[in-house]
């Protein structure tokens, strides 16, 4: 049984390294942003993370829209059935187009709302700036989540980690000459972070369309090769299992950029302190999130074998992985705090509150892992809708009344909003880890 489990731990690492990497340096892309920005300006380094919240809303609702083409490959691919591979990228195409165009239009609106929601006014034309260049980069965003999970879903993620890694320098020397208006070039602050961030990901999309047409690991899906029309039955197929993922990320999203809006009704101050915990929590979430993918696809191939207890036997693999490194992660804070939150900013009226929040951060690291893992080896069983509803109760039922309650009721400022951070992440790990055993108890 032990050989066997790290047996299994040993593939699903191998398959999460790379997805996992790729998304680390994808936030490490929004890390030098914020970086770069909090020595730039105070204010337009807070506006940076709400406008990235917005930003990052129209990719979760793309995300969570197209997530599940890697389930469903992945099941056809442990079922050797190529043609259907095949059909399901196509009309995932399809899809991307529309999702892209939809989120180019609606994000710039969506930030036009942030007046009515009593975020200081010196932070909004910022944020509408930021939202109204990145959201250009939605098309091409959609077409490359598509791509990307197409390519996890045969269980060849490395092309993606390789164009990051691409992409980080590019970002880092855009950001140099744009925000801070070096070499010549206009100085341009939170707006430069803008343009540096739509040019990368314009580029990723067009390399990973290159890749998918000529790499040796496609070929034998012919993927990219003809032109196939839309196929309503195919898109809708996709939707129906993709939808639930999608209201789950942006529920889980959107409770984080409540507490993001109740931080910037509280100060300034204490909305920089908060985007630097976030931030730093996010970085750390992209490891169990790959592992999750990766959980996903090994779930999801394993069904299409046949083998269900092969299935449930690499969920819970991946569950207790992401728990061992979360856990890891929660110690690395605990430990080094402050020595993180001045990586952020050098302002010592930002790195008190920040280190402090910090700490908050470091107790829902392994409930957060958990949730997040539960839910991949739940997608690769095409379970999603109950999922979904959990999330709706543990993050909007519990999770941000609670958060609003300690934050303004009881006085607890920005403090109060990450005890409901804590609350919300915890009740949905639990409940997700109950659905999986009753789910597989069954199976």
């Amino acid at each position: 049984m032990i050989h066997s489990y790290f047996h299994e731990a040993k593939g699903l690492i191998q398959l999460a390294t790379p997805i996992a990497l790729t998304t680390l340096i994808q936030e490490a892309m929004g890390f030098i942003d914020i970086v770069m920005l909090g020595r730039y300006d105070a204010t337009q380094f807070a506006a940076s993370g709400l406008g990235t919240s917005i930003w990052l809303f129209g990719l979760l609702t793309i995300t969570g829209l197209t997530m599940a083409t890697s389930a469903l490959i992945a099941n056809r691919v442990g079922a050797e059935k190529n043609e259907d591979v095949r059909i399901l990228f196509r009309q995932s195409l399809w899809l991307a187009l529309a999702l892209g165009l939809i989120m180019l239009f609606a994000l710039p609106r969506l930030a036009h709302v942030l007046p009515l929601t009593g975020v200081q006014q010196a932070l909004i034309p910022h944020i509408i700036d930021y939202i109204q260049i990145t959201a250009f980069s939605m098309p091409a965003l959609a077409f490359y989540m598509s791509m990307r999970f197409f390519s996890e879903g045969i269980e060849w993620p490395l092309p993606m980690m390789l164009i990051a890694l691409l992409m980080l320098p590019l970002n880092t020397v855009g950001n140099y000459f744009l925000i801070f208006g070096n070499g010549g070039f206009p100085e341009l602050g939170l707006k430069g972070a803008a343009i540096s961030t739509t040019i990368g990901v314009n580029l990723s999309a067009l390399i990973l369309w290159l890749v998918i047409r000529y790499a040796k690991p496609y070929l034998a899906y012919q993927a990219v090769t003809r032109y196939s029309s839309p196929d309503p039955q195919v898109i809708g197929r996709i939707l129906l299992l993709s939808m639930p993922i999608a209201v789950s990320l942006m529920l889980e999203h959107g409770f984080f950029l409540a507490t993001y809006v109740l931080a910037g009704k509280i100060s300034t101050l204490a909305a920089a302190a908060h985007n630097v915990a976030i931030n730093y929590a996010a970085m750390m979430f992209v490891i169990p999130l790959g592992i999750a993918g990766a959980t996903t696809v090994k779930v999801g191939n394993a069904l299409g074998r046949g083998s269900y207890g092969h299935a449930k036997f690499r969920g819970w693999t991946g569950i207790s992985v992401a728990a061992l490194f979360m856990f890891c992660s929660a110690c690395i804070l605990l430990a080094f705090s402050q020595q993180i939150a001045r990586v952020y900013t050098s302002d010592p009226d930002i790195i008190v509150p920040a280190a402090g929040l910090l700490l908050f951060a470091a107790m829902f690291q392994l409930s957060d892992g958990i949730q997040v893992c539960t839910a991949g080896a739940l997608r690769g069983f095409q379970d999603t809708t109950i999922p979904m509803l959990i999330n709706l109760f543990a993050y909007w039922g519990i999770g941000l009344p609670l958060a609003a309650y300690l934050a303004f009721r009881q006085h607890l400022g920005a403090s109060g909003l990450w005890l409901g951070l804590i609350s919300g992440l915890t009740i949905a790990a639990l409940l997700l880890v109950l659905r999986f055993y009753r789910l597989v108890q069954r199976s």
